[in-house]
């Protein structure tokens, strides 16, 4: 019976030391083999965008500033012009006859607006104070 219990014991010990190895292993084996899948991609990626910077090199190239430059000019003045309109068209609305008194008040009110945007934005000194505020917001809920 004393050997049986001998050879128990010697079945049970186990060696720490080639255990932690097989760990390290284990551990280091995963870490090599993810860097090897990170670079991979890395170089993939970086095979790509070289080619991407090839191609929008000879895009640009391709695009003529000029006629951007020109489309750009042609909706400024358009936005400035139709600007132009719409404030004539209020203040053309502010003196017709009293048959639209309805919508001279709505373009009335809006002309205020800007007027009083206008006045405000004109010198950088010049601060709007909550009330100017409120005012300011209920004159555009009235509209």
């Amino acid at each position: 019976m004393k050997k049986e219990i001998k050879k128990s014991k010697i079945k049970s010990h186990v060696d720490y030391k080639k255990v932690e190895q097989g760990k390290t292993l284990a551990m280091w084996s995963g870490v090599i083999f993810f860097m090897f899948i990170i670079v991979l991609v890395w170089v993939i990626n970086l095979q790509h965008s070289f080619k991407n910077i090839e191609t929008s090199n000879e895009t640009a190239k391709q695009l003529n500033w000029d006629e951007v430059i020109d489309g750009f000019s042609k909706t400024m003045n358009q936005i400035e012009k139709k600007y132009s309109e719409a404030k004539q068209a209020t203040t053309t609305n502010s003196t017709s006859s009293p048959e639209k008194q309805g919508n001279v008040n709505a373009t009335n009110t809006s002309q205020n607006i800007i007027n009083t945007l206008e006045n405000n934005t004109a010198t950088s000194a010049k601060t709007i104070s909550d009330d100017d505020v409120l005012i300011l917001k209920n004159k555009l809920e009235k509209l």
